[in-house]
C-alpha cells in the first residue's frame, strides 16, 4: 500500500475539483435535457472531517463546478441537521422536500428495507475490496432493487470506513468470554443487536454524537466503532479494542425515489457519476488514514488486538445463529450471493 502524505490528503480534501472538472458543455447531455438548478441538503452524523464528511464536501465542490453552479450541495455533518435515525425518517416522510439525501450506514437503513441488513450480518464480507464493490454485484443490485421498492434509491458507491471493531472502557477484550455482561453501544439495527447478544453482551442504541458522554458516564462499557472514531474521539475513554473481523462498515448514499425520479436523466447522471468518482478516490485515502490511526493508537498505549485463529472461530460459531435467523428475511439470493463473490 502506498503511503499518502498529509499534503496529498489536504489536496484531495480541498478544492481540487477544478482540475477534474468537465467542460460546461459536457455537463448538459442533449439526450437527457439541460442540467437542472437545485439544492441538495445532505445529512450525516459522523464527525466533521471524517472520511465520509470529507468525501461529501469534495463532491459538493466538484458538482458545483461541473454543473456550472446549477447544483448546490449543502453537507450537514455531526448530526447538525438530523441524527441518522431521524434523517432517514425525514427523508422518507418529506419525499425530498425537507431533506434530499442521507449518507448513513446500513444499520439505519435496515428498518426501511430489510435487504440492507445483509451489510450487518456477521462475517458476510471477506475483504474491504469485496465490500467496496458490493453494490455492483448481482446481490448488491438485489439490495438496491429492494430499497427502491420501498421508496429509496442508492446512488454512488459505498463510502468505506474500514473494519468495525469493539472498543472497551472497562476491560481488555482478548477472548469471547471478555464480552460477557458488557453493555455495548449498538449503531442501530436489529441484526447487529442480535450479534451483540450472541456474544454474551447487551446492546444499547446510542447515536455517535452521544457516545463519548455515554461511555464516560458508564451508560455503556464498550462500543461498536471504527478505528478512526476510536483514535479521534474515544481514545481518552476506551483503552482497549479488538477487531473480530465480523463487520465491514460504510455509508450508503440514499435519496427519496420520487424526488430522484422527478429529475431529468442528465441531472441524475451528473449527480451519481461525480459522487462515485469522489467515493472511489476516497478509498486509498481511507487506507492511509487507517494506517495512521492504528499507529497513533499504539503511540497512546491503547491495546488494539486481532483475534487468534482459535478465538476467531469462537466468535464465528457464537454468531452463526444470527445469520440463520436473518437470512430468510433478507433473502437467500442476497446473503449467499455475497458469500459466493468473496475475494
Amino acid at each position: 500500500m502506498r503511503f499518502v502524505s498529509r499534503r496529498e490528503l489536504l489536496q484531495w480534501a480541498g478544492a481540487g475539483a477544478m482540475s477534474m472538472a468537465l467542460p460546461k458543455a459536457a455537463a448538459a447531455q442533449s439526450s437527457g435535457g439541460p442540467i437542472e438548478t437545485l439544492t441538495i441538503r445532505v445529512s450525516h452524523e459522523a464527525p466533521v472531517n471524517f472520511i465520509n464528511d470529507l468525501t461529501l464536501k469534495k463532491w459538493a465542490d466538484k458538482i458545483k463546478e461541473r454543473s456550472g453552479g446549477k447544483i448546490t450541495v449543502q453537507v450537514f455533518p455531526a448530526g447538525q441537521l438530523f441524527n441518522d435515525s431521524d434523517g432517514m425518517q425525514t427523508l422518507v416522510t418529506s419525499q425530498g422536500a425537507t431533506l434530499q439525501m442521507v449518507s448513513t450506514s446500513a444499520f439505519y437503513v435496515e428498518p426501511y428495507g430489510i435487504a440492507a441488513g445483509a451489510f450487518e450480518l456477521p462475517y458476510e464480507f471477506a475483504s474491504q475490496r469485496q465490500f467496496r464493490g458490493a453494490l455492483e454485484t448481482a446481490p448488491g443490485r438485489l439490495v438496491s432493487k429492494s430499497l427502491s421498492d420501498n421508496g429509496l434509491i442508492v446512488i454512488g458507491d459505498i463510502i468505506d470506513l474500514g473494519p468495525l471493531i469493539v472498543v472497551s472502557a472497562k476491560r481488555p477484550l482478548r477472548t469471547l468470554a471478555d464480552m460477557h455482561g458488557l453493555k455495548v453501544r449498538n449503531l442501530s439495527g436489529q441484526i447487529t443487536a442480535d450479534a451483540i447478544r450472541a456474544l454474551g453482551a447487551g446492546p444499547v442504541d446510542i447515536s455517535f454524537p452521544q457516545l463519548p458522554l455515554a461511555m464516560s458516564q458508564g451508560t455503556v462499557d464498550a462500543a461498536v466503532a471504527t478505528y478512526l472514531a476510536w483514535n479521534a474521539v474515544l481514545s481518552d475513554i476506551a483503552m482497549y479494542g479488538v477487531d473480530p473481523q465480523m463487520w465491514k462498515v460504510g455509508y450508503l448514499q440514499l435519496v427519496q425515489r420520487d424526488w430522484w425520479n422527478a429529475l431529468n436523466a442528465s441531472t441524475r447522471n451528473l449527480i451519481s457519476s461525480t459522487l462515485s468518482d469522489e467515493i472511489r478516490g476516497s478509498w486509498a485515502v481511507l487506507d492511509a488514514m487507517l494506517s495512521r490511526a492504528k499507529h497513533a493508537l499504539a503511540g497512546k498505549g491503547r491495546e488494539a488486538l486481532t483475534l487468534s485463529a482459535n478465538d476467531l472461530g469462537a466468535w464465528k460459531r457464537a454468531t452463526a445463529t444470527v445469520v440463520e435467523k436473518w437470512e430468510p428475511k433478507i433473502g437467500r439470493d442476497i446473503v449467499q450471493g455475497f458469500r459466493n463473490t468473496r475475494a
